[in-house]
């Protein structure tokens, strides 16, 4: 189903893999066996990389702490952002301006990860890297990114026309430029995903949100409309790409060596199909919903997305994020895999259903007070699309695993299907306007594609599909009882507070709700509740939330000898 998202937000999940592949020999005697002649010897960017991944791997449970530390903090900060810049931008725009940002982003969307290829994921899976690679796949991602802006003006006036929208083409003409910046940001991603530097990556991803929403305020503010919407996003994709070029431990520079695009291409191919599958799955709605009903209908539509699928992603994106990087490095081990997949499981649960159960309660109070009365259509698809954000915090780590044991056409396999079944679903469910496109989707999500990817998932990493499910069972049992509780609060609140109900209902409800949640967790998950509670003080202390998920309080190693460290800078 569709949103309109930076392609530095959701994507960024798609990151590392076999830290396990490292070699062991001392540094001196690598070869650069992937960028040059196997006797040649190893370039400080190679002892560099080879002298991190080992320290990745000797450490992997602190370096996840403190990257879903870091993660935690960004996805936080830049949801409660979103929220307020949101708040004021439905104010000052109609519903339309949002569908016509989403009609465009339809293409600009495809055209970005036809653009990245996949070769950001490419660079974290090598074992080894060498920089005619990186300075290869830089001048690749570059120049196709301008072939396709170029495409993309030509295509604008036909995009026009297939939905009846005069402004989608001149809209989606100036958003292209996009392609460029974000090209030129796959290879610093890469590096720093592929050593798990997400506290540089948080902060560039901040620094994106926070850019993005001064910039659109102020251009609304001044009455600039839609175009508000489109200068934010690409000032706010100028300042994080900046900034992962200045973070990044590789400059764009020009290297001379063999570049063997065999792997890099196979991987990265593969990686990048999954990533069309994927993105159809989200955008053919906007698709349907943008044709038949109109930009009205698509604005709502996606504001409720965003909403729902949005904020739940980023509360389960705390543990996700670092999903791929710890299950990559333990591929090997079935038994170390299998309880890595039930905890995240757990946790993301946990994480996320408490949100979905309070907001469907309070949904129209929550609508009310942040986007005002003309958005009151939205509340019906936003109830039910928080039931696909509680189902994707559970199966969104399924395509983790099957990438991280090497079965990615797996992966496409399922995603294929899984889009085809929504576009078919929201399809028939277009008669219903955007209650019945969210409707088809929610059902097929939650009764065949969700479970059909948690099922793979579970074969792949030897874990029983019921033992799976059971680590839901005790934060859902907990959520359903507090969305019951925060509903009888909600009404208690707006009947004491009859100067501001929707305010009064959000603030009862919500307390009464998270206090119900959190003691029926410990009645009914109480190992996790003594987990959290026990680990907590010392997360803060070492670096954050992660350390509840890495379980290891081992000082944190240094990944750059004083020598690597100075060449980087």
């Amino acid at each position: 189903m569709g949103a309109v998202q930076s392609p530095s937000a959701e994507n960024s999940a798609d990151a590392l893999a076999e830290a396990s592949a490292v070699p062991q020999q001392a540094l001196g005697g690598i070869a650069s066996q992937e960028s040059g002649s196997a006797g040649a010897p190893a370039s400080g960017f190679e002892l560099h990389d080879t002298a991190a991944r080992r320290a990745l791997q000797a450490d992997l449970g602190d370096r996840a702490a403190h990257s879903a530390a870091w993660r935690a903090g960004g996805s936080v900060a830049g949801a409660i952002v979103r929220l307020g810049v949101l708040a004021v931008l439905a104010r000052r725009l109609p519903p339309s301006a949002f569908g016509v940002v989403a009609m465009s982003a339809v293409v600009t969307g495809f055209a970005s990860t036809v653009t990245e290829l996949g070769l950001s994921s490419a660079i974290v899976q090598r074992p080894r890297l060498a920089s005619a690679q990186l300075w290869g796949i830089f001048r690749l991602t570059l120049g196709i990114s301008l072939a396709l802006w170029g495409c993309c003006a030509v295509v604008s006036p036909l995009v026009g026309r297939f939905f009846h929208e005069p402004q989608a083409g001149p809209v989606l003409l100036v958003s292209a430029a996009m392609l460029p910046i974000t090209a030129l940001a796959a290879v610093p991603w890469g590096l720093l995903a592929r050593y798990l530097e997400f506290k540089k990556i948080a902060i560039c991803e901040l620094a994106d949100v926070v850019v993005n929403g001064a910039v659109s305020v102020s251009m609304a503010l001044l009455g600039m409309g839609v175009w508000s919407l489109v200068g934010g996003t690409l000032a706010g994709l100028a300042v994080s790409t900046l900034l992962l070029l200045v973070f990044s431990p590789w400059r764009p520079t020009p290297s001379r060596g063999a570049i063997e695009w065999g792997a890099l291409v196979r991987f990265g191919t593969a990686v990048a199909a999954m990533s069309l599958a994927f993105y159809w799955t989200d955008r053919v709605v906007n698709l349907l919903v943008g044709r038949l009903l109109g930009s009205m209908a698509l604005g709502l539509y996606v504001v409720a997305f965003n909403l729902a699928i949005g904020v739940a992603g980023q509360v389960s994106a705390v543990t996700r994020v670092v999903a791929f990087p710890a299950f990559s490095a333990i591929q090997h081990d079935p038994s170390r895999l299998a309880a890595a997949y039930k905890r995240c499981v757990r946790w993301s649960a946990a994480l996320a259903f408490p949100f979905c159960a309070l907001m469907a309660v309070l949904a129209p109070q929550f609508v009310s007070f942040f986007l005002g009365a003309q958005w009151a259509a939205c509340v019906l698809p936003f109830r039910l699309l928080l039931a696909v954000g509680a189902m994707r915090s559970l199966y969104g780590f399924s395509g983790l695993v099957l990438r991280s044991v090497g079965r990615p056409q797996t992966e496409l396999a399922i995603q294929t299907v899984f889009a085809g079944g929504v576009a078919v679903a929201s399809f028939i469910g277009a008669r219903g306007g955007i209650g019945g496109v969210a409707a088809g989707g929610a059902l097929f999500v939650c009764l065949l594609g969700g479970p059909l990817f948690i099922t793979m998932a579970a074969r792949a990493s030897r874990v029983g599909l019921l033992s799976v499910l059971r680590c839901a069972s005790g934060p859902a049992f907990a959520a359903a009882a507090a969305a019951a509780i925060a509903s009888v609060g909600g009404r208690a609140g707006a009947v004491m507070w009859p100067q501001a109900p929707a305010l009064a209902a959000l603030a009862v409800g919500g307390m009464v709700g998270l206090l119900t949640y959190v003691v029926a967790l410990r009645l009914v998950a109480g190992d996790l509740f003594v987990e959290a509670r026990s680990r907590l003080p010392e997360a803060l202390r070492a670096g954050g939330l992660g350390r509840i998920l890495g379980g290891s309080t081992a000082p944190e190693p240094r990944l750059q000898s004083r020598e690597s460290k100075t060449r980087a800078t």
